[in-house]
């Protein structure tokens, strides 16, 4: 077995706290609101997890807001973070009103990763395959020939 130690930490006005919790962590999960865009605290502390070697996944609360730009919103992150968010999941709506959210991929009967076959996830697929290529020499010479990845 292993063990998953959880410790939730508010950002904002406990940054050196928040920070004192990530000593010795693997990783961590930072939570930023969709709604209000790039943030001082996420920016702060996807900073400090990037220079202490401590990878992170960017999580984005609050994408039922109306008016939302999910796809102006990526760009203001990769422009304010330095690199390329990779959506895991895309916004189901129904003529602009939020629905849900779509993940680009499945378990199967094996419990294996596979490809979703849910409309509108494919473009989001494609960009996580090409980051993950761009990750390593072997897997980016598979990509380029054949514009795919086995998942």
């Amino acid at each position: 077995g292993r063990l998953l130690e959880i410790t939730d930490t508010p950002w904002g006005d406990f940054q050196s706290d928040a920070n004192a919790a990530l000593d010795g962590s693997d990783g961590a999960v930072i939570v930023a609101s969709a709604s209000d865009g790039v943030q001082a605290g996420t920016l702060s502390s996807f900073k400090y997890c990037q220079e202490n070697g401590i990878k992170c996944i960017l999580a984005l609360s609050k994408m039922d807001r109306p008016f939302l730009d999910v796809d102006s919103l990526l760009s203001d992150l990769e422009t304010s973070l330095g690199m390329k968010p990779v959506p895991l999941q895309t916004v189901c709506d129904d003529g602009g009103e939020f629905q849900g959210v779509n993940s680009i991929f499945e378990l199967d009967s094996n419990g294996e990763i596979t490809k979703s076959n849910i409309e509108g996830t494919e473009a989001a697929w494609m960009e996580l395959e090409e980051a993950v290529a761009m990750t390593d020499d072997d897997l980016l010479m598979e990509y380029l020939d054949s514009s795919t990845l086995a998942p």
